[in-house]
C-alpha cells in the first residue's frame, strides 16, 4: 500500500511539473519582436476602354496644297505731309479730330482659312522656297513714314511665309470634332521693317498727355503660323416679347 501510494504521488507530481513547465514556456511569447526584409514587386495593368457616338449633321472636308517659290515684297512710304492746325483739337474734349496717318505693308507666301459650322477633316500641306530647292527664297515687308507735321502716325508691316487657320463654330456638340493634319516647310528668309522719323505736332499743346497724340509704329515677321479654333457658337439673339396686357 504505501508503495503503490508513493507512485501515485510520484505521478501527481510530474503531471504538476509538466503543468508548470507549460505556464513558463507560455510566458515567453508575451513580448515578440521580428525583423522582416523583404523585396516587393508589384505589377499593375489598367485597361480603358472610351466609346463615343456622335451624330454629325453634315461633313466640311478640306485638301489645301499651296507651294510657293521665289520672292515677295511689299512696301508702303508716307513722306512730307503736313497739316495746319485744327482750332476745333485746341478743346481737350475733342482731341478726335486730329489727323492720322497710316501707313501698311503686308507680304504673305502662303495662306489658307478654312470656316466651319459641322465637322471639319482637312489635309493641308504648305511648301514656301526659292525658285531652286536648295535655294532660300525671301518674303519682306517695309514701311515707312517720315517728316510728318500735325497728325498721329500708325505705321506697321508684317510678312508671313505659311499660314493656316481653322475654324470650327459648332452649333450642337455632334459637331464639335476637327480632325486634321498639317505641314508647313519654309527655306526661306522673312522680314519686316517699320519706321517713323521726324514727327512733330505744333500748336496743340493743349492735347499734351492725351492719348489720341501719339505715334506707333509695329513689324511682324513669320515663318510659320497654324491656328486652330474649336468653340461652341453662339445662339442667336431673341428679342424680349413684351406681355400683352388685357
Amino acid at each position: 500500500m504505501k508503495r503503490d501510494l508513493y507512485k501515485t504521488l510520484a505521478a501527481g507530481c510530474g503531471a504538476i511539473a509538466i503543468v508548470a513547465t507549460m505556464g513558463t514556456t507560455a510566458q515567453a511569447f508575451d513580448e515578440v519582436n521580428w525583423v522582416w526584409n523583404a523585396d516587393v514587386v508589384t505589377t499593375v495593368e489598367t485597361s480603358t476602354t472610351v466609346t463615343t457616338e456622335l451624330e454629325p449633321t453634315g461633313l466640311n472636308q478640306a485638301e489645301n496644297e499651296q507651294e510657293m517659290r521665289g520672292s515677295i515684297s511689299s512696301g508702303s512710304t508716307i513722306d512730307e505731309f503736313g497739316s495746319l492746325p485744327d482750332l476745333a483739337v485746341l478743346d481737350p474734349v475733342v482731341p478726335s479730330d486730329t489727323t492720322m496717318i497710316e501707313s501698311d505693308a503686308q507680304s504673305m507666301g502662303n495662306s489658307a482659312s478654312i470656316n466651319s459650322a459641322v465637322q471639319i477633316n482637312y489635309d493641308s500641306n504648305q511648301i514656301f522656297a526659292g525658285l531652286d530647292p536648295d535655294t532660300a527664297g525671301a518674303i519682306s515687308a517695309d514701311s515707312s513714314v517720315a517728316n510728318i507735321t500735325n497728325a498721329m502716325v500708325d505705321t506697321s508691316a508684317m510678312s508671313v511665309a505659311n499660314s493656316l487657320t481653322v475654324n470650327l463654330d459648332y452649333a450642337t456638340t455632334n459637331d464639335a470634332v476637327a480632325i486634321g493634319n498639317n505641314v508647313q516647310s519654309t527655306l526661306a528668309d522673312v522680314s519686316a521693317t517699320s519706321s517713323a522719323e521726324t514727327i512733330s505736332i505744333t500748336g496743340l499743346s493743349l492735347l499734351s498727355g492725351s492719348e489720341n497724340q501719339s505715334v506707333t509704329s509695329a513689324a511682324t515677321a513669320v515663318g510659320n503660323n497654324f491656328s486652330v479654333n474649336v468653340q461652341q457658337a453662339e445662339a442667336p439673339a431673341v428679342d424680349p416679347v413684351a406681355p400683352i396686357l388685357p
